[in-house]
This record gives structure tokens, sequence and C-alpha cells, in this order.
């Protein structure tokens, strides 16, 4: 049988070699088994695999004993040295008319002393036995009987070597000789030669093999029998109890290891079946030898022959292996499967724990040891897939009905592991191999099916818990102690949900309906409606309870394809609760807290068009906001950082998907609370804070209902410059020292708020001076009103330039516009507008600027020095470069036929040098 097939009967099978031509793939018919999630699954249908059952030459086997190479002189017999080739292609008179010749050779007594030429015999006719029809045809002629009686005459080692030989090639390929009584005359003989001479290692390493080929064909002959056969025969070919009682003398008694290897052997094969013959070494007194020989081998063959009997011996009887364990100790076993590195080995060690834990009488009291949990990880690192998937049938044994052991495992990173071996790709063109990974995944599915099953049922039973204790200040002791078991499932929710296997299965809607009633208690369990302890302490800490509650949702908030999902139970169900928690006495609720109502809001700020159900989704948020928030959003802004920053990020989304909310905003004063917050924080002006205040100011400033004569009145052109006065020289420092780019949002904010009303006064002059035009003074008044207003921005004109030259081009570009329309409003009125230093930023633009930049600054320039006769003296003082590069810019305006700049920069150059 292919060594790679997978039995899912929990009866034994045995093969043999690669004999068995009818095996039924029986992983399609796992695959598409259809379980009820709720039904039983029975362990025993994976504890296995084939390989477990898989039996090999007793005789012959040169793992046991190293033999001779089968060689012989076809000139020294006494026939023609066909080939088992040739003979295949003869007629089956002329194939038949040989072996009967070679058997009447074989038969035929000799007198004296071996030959050579017997010798030769012996060994052409092992070698024709390899093929198993022939070898049926020379058995039925009762040719191991003849060969047995031979043996024991024999008294030349060599001969007595080649005569088992082939009595055991005969035996192995011949599974379908009647069950008879030469089979147990041949058996008789050699179990007395045993006996007789059990002092002789030499010759028990020569009688054995045979022996125990024999025994092995008797057992598979009973176990393949139909009932009548059994019963005709049964009192023909009953096998001496005195053969039984050798073997296990052979493997208990002495020091010879061939012999306790050959004995070994000879278990594992016979134990491999299901028959009477099979339970004469179901005992625990083979058990511990078995166990003897593992420990005291010094090489692995033997030890793996020993495990596997003992392997074998345990699926009949369970209790042989745990009088192992009693005699031995489970640390010091555990310690010794720990210790190996053999996946053969460990496939066996594995199997038998499976057996012991599932069914053994002290199943309990093996669970309860902390070293069969790591060494169960131990042997989630083997190479084995084999390995690899009885252990997770172990863990799987292991967790049943013990939510403790089961959390424990996913701390231990079990997750890991199944992940591991869930996504590998296993690439191989091994079908041996490919059965291994099959077999992996049925095991690995077996344990998530499982897993996947228990985590609703309980957290269902942890919010029946909570129900009873709803709204009690204390619990009874057993309240307490039922909360102390069942809370650690929050734990286990975190490691089901971090992991991408087990995720989709787990985030239901169920799961999620159930997860809001969760949050539900935890809010009451917050405020301390609820207690979570009983009079004697006995119990969990109520920040235990809240911060893992949170952290499940933290793992949902970090997924969009869940937000998006399930977006109507988080706004409808988990948003109100989320938002009373936002507002927890406790510092680090509220930051988690408003951190995940940042991340549940975004799923709508990132959504360019939103759908039906997310636009009802959004109305159910700003509801929830609008309600609890805001009228606690001075508090969110005056705590300790990172708090102010997630209130202001949560503004910020909000407002980018229903402006609407900027009413409510300013409604509730908060305006001035964002002055205070960045007042607050003028040290850093850079900092996350101050960029999400003024980002908030600007979506204010720019909401068409806003009323800007009130923000004025607020102080918003003081704030600004302030900010301005702080963060440029800033900027300004670190790009001239590092020469690198300083990326700053505050400063985009800023600029455009300060564009925006600027363009707004400039729109109120303009209507004035076309009033006057029209010979009327409308709008004179209030004209001048908004340049006083903002006459403090002219205190930034000298600051612009070095932002103009700037390589960021969002900011180059803010920075212009705004000193082009401070310039037109309020001329030269900063002295320092043309300071030297400026003129060196405004000459750089114009010599590496376009086209279009170089009119803005012309224009600037021109009227500075138009404007105040003090800009005009400083740019004839200190501007020669300024000038030299005028005179450049005319020559390169005319050659490309720029009339407009060409004009601005000779207009500029006459006011210069005049």
């Amino acid at each position: 049988m292919d060594a790679a097939k997978f039995t899912m009967s929990s009866r034994p099978m045995t093969s043999q070699g690669n004999r068995d031509d009818d095996n039924e793939d029986i992983y399609s018919e796992v695959e598409s088994r259809k379980r009820d999630e709720h039904e039983d699954f029975n362990v025993s249908d994976v504890i296995y695999y084939t390989s477990d059952w898989l039996v090999t030459n007793i005789s012959d086997n040169t793992k046991i004993q190293k033999l001779p190479v089968l060689k012989f002189d076809p000139k020294s017999l006494q026939l023609p040295a066909h080939s088992v080739t040739k003979l295949t292609g003869m007629s089956k008179k002329d194939c038949e008319k040989h072996l009967t010749h070679l058997s009447d050779l074989l038969t035929a007594e000799e007198k004296g002393p071996p030959t050579q030429k017997r010798a030769h015999l012996l060994t052409y006719a092992t070698t024709i036995c390899s093929n198993p029809n022939f070898a049926e045809f020379l058995a039925r002629r009762n040719l191991i009987v003849i060969l047995t009686k031979q043996l024991k005459d024999a008294s030349h080692i060599d001969t007595r070597m080649k005569i088992s030989r082939l009595i055991g090639a005969l035996v192995q390929n011949s599974d379908d000789v009647n069950l008879s009584t030469s089979h147990v005359e041949a058996i008789t003989m050699l179990t007395d030669m045993l006996r007789e001479n059990f002092r002789n290692a030499k010759l028990k390493s020569v009688l054995l093999p045979a022996l125990g080929e024999l025994v092995f064909l008797m057992a598979r002959l009973q176990e393949h029998a139909l009932p009548d056969e059994l019963l005709k025969s049964s009192s023909k070919s009953t096998i001496p109890s005195l053969t039984f009682t050798m073997l296990i003398k052979c493997l208990k008694e002495g020091d010879d290891v061939v012999t306790h290897h050959y004995a070994a052997k000879t278990i594992e094969n016979i134990v491999a079946t299901n028959t009477d013959m099979c339970q004469r070494f179901v005992s625990n007194e083979v058990g511990q030898s078995l166990w003897y020989l593992c420990t005291h081998s010094s090489v692995d063959s033997p030890r793996i022959t020993a495990l596997s009997a003992l392997c074998r011996i345990t699926k009949h009887n369970v209790g042989v292996f745990e009088n192992v364990i009693e005699k031995v100790g489970l640390p010091n076993l555990l310690n010794t499967i720990s210790s190996t590195s053999s996946s053969r080995i460990q496939q066996a060690y594995v199997t038998m724990l499976c057996e012991a834990v599932s069914r053994g009488q002290h199943r309990l009291k093996y669970l309860q040891h902390k070293e069969l949990f790591t060494t169960a990880l131990h042997l989630l690192e083997s190479t084995s897939c084999v390995v690899r998937g009885k252990t997770f049938v172990l863990m799987y044994i292991m967790m049943q009905d013990d939510n403790e052991q089961l959390l424990a495992l996913c701390q231990a990173r079990l997750v890991m592991y199944i992940e591991r071996d869930k996504k590998k790709h296993h690439q191989t063109e091994k079908p041996e191999q490919l059965n291994q990974v099959q077999y992996l995944n049925i095991c690995l599915n077996s344990l998530l099916t499982e897993i996947i099953r228990r985590v609703p049922i309980i957290l269902g039973d942890l919010l029946q818990v909570l129900n009873v204790i709803s709204g009690r200040k204390h619990l009874s002791a057993v309240q307490a102690k039922q909360l102390k078991h069942l809370l650690p499932v929050v734990t286990l929710i975190q490691h089901m949900m971090n992991s991408s296997v087990f995720r989709s299965f787990i985030a239901t809607e169920e799961f999620m309906l159930c997860l809001a009633g969760l949050m539900e208690h935890t809010v009451l369990i917050d405020c301390g409606e609820t207690g979570v302890t009983s009079s004697g302490n006995v119990g969990v800490s109520k920040d235990e309870v809240v911060h893992s509650v949170l952290t499940v949702m933290e793992i949902i908030m970090q997924h969009p394809s869940l937000l998006a999902t399930h977006q109507k139970v988080l706004t409808s169900e988990i948003a109100s609760s989320l938002a009373v928690l936002c507002i927890s006495e406790h510092w680090e609720t509220k930051l988690l807290s408003l951190k995940l109502f940042c991340e549940l809001v975004s799923v709508f700020a990132n959504t360019q068009s939103l759908t039906t159900s997310q636009q009802k989704g959004a109305d159910r948020i700003i509801q929830v906001v609008c309600k609890d928030l805001l009228p606690q959003y001075e508090q969110f802004l005056m705590d300790p950082n990172p708090i102010p920053t997630y209130g202001l990020r949560l503004l910020e989304s909000l407002i980018s998907f229903r402006p609407q909310i900027i009413r409510e905003i300013t409604s509730c004063g908060l305006v001035l609370v964002l002055y205070q917050v960045i007042e607050d924080n003028h040290s850093n002006p850079l900092s996350q804070v101050v960029e999400h205040s003024t980002a908030v100011l600007k979506s204010v400033i720019h909401y068409k209902d806003t009323d800007i004569d009130e923000l004025y009145s607020q102080g918003i052109v003081e704030l600004l410059v302030s900010v301005c006065h702080k963060i440029i020289p800033y900027i300004k420092e670190r790009t001239e020292q590092a020469d690198i780019h300083v990326p700053c949002s505050t400063l985009v904010s800023v600029l455009e708020i300060m564009q925006h009303l600027l363009k707004m006064v400039s729109e109120v002059v303009r209507k004035a001076l076309q009033a006057q035009k029209g010979g009327t003074e409308d709008g004179t008044d209030t004209a001048e009103n908004c340049l006083h207003t903002n006459k403090q921005f002219t205190d930034v004109i000298s600051m612009l330039p070095c932002m103009v030259a700037l390589d960021d081009p969002q900011i180059s570009d803010l920075a212009l516009r705004s000193l082009s329309l401070l310039v037109q409003l309020f001329g030269g009125e900063n002295k320092h507008s043309l300071d030297s230093e400026n003129l060196v930023y405004y000459n750089e633009i114009l010599s590496t600027g376009d086209s279009k930049r170089q009119k803005f600054i012309l224009r600037i320039l021109k009227r500075l020095v138009t404007t105040d006769k003090h800009h005009l003296d400083n740019l004839k003082s200190h501007g020669a470069d300024m000038l030299k590069t005028l005179s450049k810019l005319t020559k390169a305006a005319s050659a490309t036929a720029d009339a407009g700049l060409s004009n601005m920069a000779i207009e500029l150059h006459k006011l210069a040098t005049s």
C-alpha cells in the first residue's frame, strides 16, 4: 500500500510493501462530508495516518541486520538460471516446469556436509521468490515445511541463514495460501528450535525472521479469511502458545539488539492486524518491554520499530500505554518526546498521546500537566506534515470543553502555527507528500471548525452572566467566579480576530450583535453601575473588562472591510456605547474609545459617494456626536495629548462628509477653545494638535454660513499672525541648516485661511471703489473697517518671501498669492518688506521662477516701491543684484516676445535707477 494514503477508519488496516492496489482516495470523501456545526467530531477518524499501519519485511530487513548480497553461480546450478524477468515472459507450462524442477531440487535430501551447489541453489530460489506468483507456486508444494525441517537438521550457520531467508521470501509473498496445518507445523518446529537454542544469539537471528514471517502470514490470512473458512480451519491452524511466549521472551531477555529488534518487528507487524493473535501481544508486559527497547537503543531503527509496535498496541488497548506512563512518569515521557528530532518517532509519540488524552482512564490527570502543553507546541515545529497534523488533533482534544486551555494555546502562538500551515503553499510533485499535506489540512480544518464553533457559544455564555449581574454593585461569589472564568474569552476573541484565517468566519452579523451587547455592559461596568467583583474581591478588575472589550473593537476598526460590511450594526448598536465611553472618567478608556470612534467615522469620510444605507449610518453617527460628544469637547481639547489630537481628527472626519456639523461646532463655542488649544501649544507649532486645530478652523471659516465677524471679534487675525511668527522662522531655519524640505500642514491651513479672509476683504474694497467711481460712498466705511480689522496681517508680509522661495509648490503658491493680496490691500505698510534679506529672496524667485511667478513678483515689487519711498530707497541701496536680474529678464522676455513681462521689468528698472 502507498504509505501516503490516509485511512479514516479507526480499525487497524495492514499493508505490506506496495502490494495493495485497491486503495480508495478517501480525501475527497472527507472533504465533501457536510457536518452540522454543532455535531461532535469523532477524533478517532483522524488520529491515525496510513503510515501508522504500514508493515515492512521481517526477514531480509537491512534495518535490523546487514545481510550478504544475494549472489549465486549459474554454472553451479542443476537447472537453467532463468531470471524472474525471463520466467515471467515464458509460457505458463514452461514456467511451472521450471519451478517444479526447482522445488524438486530444494526438497531433495543432501547427504553429508552442505555443498556450494546447495548454497547457490538456495540463493537462486530466494531471488525467484521475489515474485508473488512464483512464491505462491512453491509454497503450495509444501516447501515451507520441508525447508523448516532442513533448517532444523542443518548444522552449518550459513546454510541455516540461507534457508531462513528463503522461507522468509516465500512467506512474504504468499498471501493467497490457504490456512493449513503445514504452516502450524513449520511454526511449531521453528518455535522448538528457538527454545532449544535460546542462548545462541546468532542462531536466534536466523530463526526469528522465518518464525516472525510465518506468524504474521497466519495473522494476515486469519484477518482476511471469511467466517466459514475460519471455523473450518480454527481447530487445525492454532499456533502454539509457546510461540507467542518465545517471541515475548526474545523481546524481553538477553542483551542482543538484533534479537530484540526482530522480536519487536514481528510484534509490530502482527499488532497491525485485528485478530486473536494480535491480542496475545496486547499486554502491559509487552508494552514495558517495547518501551525499554526504545529508551535503551543507541540507534533510531529499533526505537522506531518499538514505538510503532507500542503505538499499534495502544490502539487496541490504551491502558497499555497508560501503564507505561505510570511506570515512567508523564514528565519524563514528555521530556523524552521533546528531546527527539526524528519525525517517525515523533509521529508514534503524538499518536499515543492523542489516544491517552482522548480515551485514557486518566485523561483528566494528563491534561492538567503543563508539560503536555509545552510538548504539543514543540511538536508543531516538526518538519513532518503528519506530525503537525496529529499535534493539531492533540490540541483539539486538549481544549475540548476547556476554555482556559483554549486561551492558553492561543496565547502560546497556536494561531500563528495555524496561519502558517493554512497559508503555506506545499508545491511538490511527490504523491506521498501531497497526501501528507492533505492529511494535515484535514486535521487543521477539524481544529479550526471546533474553535470557530466554540467562540460564539462562550461569548453567549459571557453575555448571559453579564445580563444577570447587570446593575448590581456587588456580586455573589458564584457570579464573580463565573465572570472570572468566562471573561478570558474576550482575550480569545482578540487572538481570533487578529488572524486572517479566523476573522472572516467569526465576524458574522450575530457576532457583531453580541459584541454590541457586550459594549452596553462595558459602559455599565465602566461607570460603576455594574460591579465585577464580589465582597471577597473574587472576580476581575473593571479596567481589565473594559480594556479587553475595547481591544476587540480596535481590531475590528483596523479592517475597513469589516467596517463596511457591518456598518449598520456599528452605527446603530455600537456607536452610542462607544460615545459614552469617550467621556469616561478613566483616561485610557477615553483615549482608546475616542480613537475607535475616529476609525468608525473614517469609513464615511473616506467614501466619495455614500449609498443610501451609508447615509443613514452617517446620520446616526451625527446624532450620537451632537448628543453625547460635542457637549464634552471642551474637556477633550483641554486633556493631555493625544486625546485632543484624536478629538480634532474626529471633527475633521465629520466635517469632511457632513459639513453642516460646523453649525453645531460654532454654536457650542468650540472656536474659542480651538484658539486656546493653539495658544497653549505655541512652543511646538508643528505638533499634531496645532495641525488639526488649524485644519478645523479652516473648514469653519470656509463654511458658507459661518459668521466671519464673530470670528474677527474672537481674534482670528491675531491668532493667525501669532502662528506665522512661530512657524515660519522655524521652517526657514530648518530649511537653511539642513537644506531639506520641512512638510507643514499647519502652515498650509494658516495660509489658506489668510488667503480666504483677504479675498473677502479684497471683494469688499473692490465694491467700495466701484461705488466711489459711481459717485456714491456706499460701502466705504465697511471697506475701511475691514482693512483696519485685517491690518495686523501686514506683519506677515516680511516673512512670506522666504516661503515663496521654498521648493514646496503648495506652500510657495499659497504664500505668493497671500503676499500679493496683502500688498494690493496694504501697500508698503510693513517697513521690512524690502529689506536686504527679502531682496535676496525676490531676486532668487525672479531668476528661477516661470513667467507667471515673475509677473506676480514684479507687480508686488512695483506696488511696494510706489507706495512707500522707504522701499524704493532700499531697492536703490541694496538692489544691485536685482537690477542685473531685471536687465537679464528684459532681454529674455524680449527674446520670447513676452511684451508684458518685458515692460514690467523695464518699468521697475527705471524706478530703481531714476
